[in-house]
């Protein structure tokens, strides 16, 4: 049916507020899906760093659970506040482990202070920019323990290492232990 006056279409008005009214839903679905894909990429970056956390404590008890006793003056337990060196069990390609040997040390690693692995020529950062942090070693356990600064005996490894950060310690065992 056409108009009394015989025009057919829509007015100026009419288009204007068409394009308006369309320009707002476009912006508004922009926007959530926006919204939507920085929250996505929160929840990546947050499942990444919580995976590297537990990858590094995982490697970290892993490592110190695997030293092994040498008398060898190149191949004991050797220990201070800011590193550390062992022989331990690592894991190969093959899916085997033999022994290797490993150390742990607090020190800047790409201009930021760091604890870092070291074994089968790699350097692995466990925690990243950790401010003030120290090594500790428990020499035996019985009357409460004892907490050494550093360790140098020949013919033993200590029970456990304290990784001292600055907002958390960690207290991990050394050795299998009956």
């Amino acid at each position: 049916m056409l108009p009394a006056d015989g025009r057919q279409g829509f007015t100026v008005l009419e288009l204007s507020v068409a394009l308006a009214v369309g320009g707002i839903v476009i912006l508004a679905a922009w926007t959530m899906v926006d919204r939507v894909a920085r929250t996505s990429a929160e929840i990546v970056a947050f499942a990444k760093e919580t995976d590297r956390e537990a990858n590094s404590d995982r490697l970290l008890r892993s490592l110190l659970e695997g030293v092994e006793v040498r008398t060898d003056s190149l191949a004991r337990f050797v220990g201070g506040e800011r590193s550390m060196r062992f022989i331990t069990r690592c894991d190969m390609p093959g899916g085997w482990q033999e022994p290797c040997a490993a150390g742990l040390a607090i020190e800047r690693v790409d201009a930021e202070p760091a604890l870092h692995v070291v074994f089968a020529e790699r350097i692995i950062v466990l925690k990243p920019a950790v401010g003030r942090a120290y090594f500790r070693y428990l020499g035996s356990p019985a009357d409460g323990g004892h907490w050494l600064p550093s360790w140098k005996s020949s013919l033993s490894i200590p029970w456990a290492v304290g990784v001292v950060l600055e907002n958390d310690t960690l207290i991990l065992r050394i050795g299998e232990r009956g």
